[in-house]
């Protein structure tokens, strides 16, 4: 609950800037067939999702649609990864107080 106060704290602070929205639509995965509607919100060159991942405020999960910027949806997750790494690193945001273990690949 800690965390969603923070997420929600730091989100309306940062849209007191200007900020952009780009939708788009994708087939999302489950049972239905529905389109889906998606939301990238941008403040300036920055991607609110990136900005909450990086703080440990949220997570990469999802489908992976490609960006209206132009970019792959598949790139844009790499980079999300990294950055959830690096805020798992650094014990920032919900990894705080959390046991971060790396996980060994598991054998046949």
């Amino acid at each position: 609950m800690k965390g969603g106060r923070e997420a929600r704290d730091f989100v309306r602070e940062t849209l007191r800037e200007p900020f952009t929205v780009w939708t788009r639509w994708a087939t999302a995965g489950g049972r239905s067939k529905e389109s889906r509607f998606y939301a990238m919100v941008m403040v300036g060159t920055n991607g609110l999702d990136e900005m909450l991942v990086s703080k440990g405020l949220a997570r990469p999960k999802g489908v992976r649609p490609n960006l209206a910027t132009g970019e792959k949806g598949t790139a844009h997750a790499a980079r999300l990864e990294a950055l959830e790494a690096e805020a798992k690193r650094q014990r920032v945001g919900l990894w705080a107080g959390a046991k971060v273990t790396k996980l060994e690949p598991q054998k046949p």
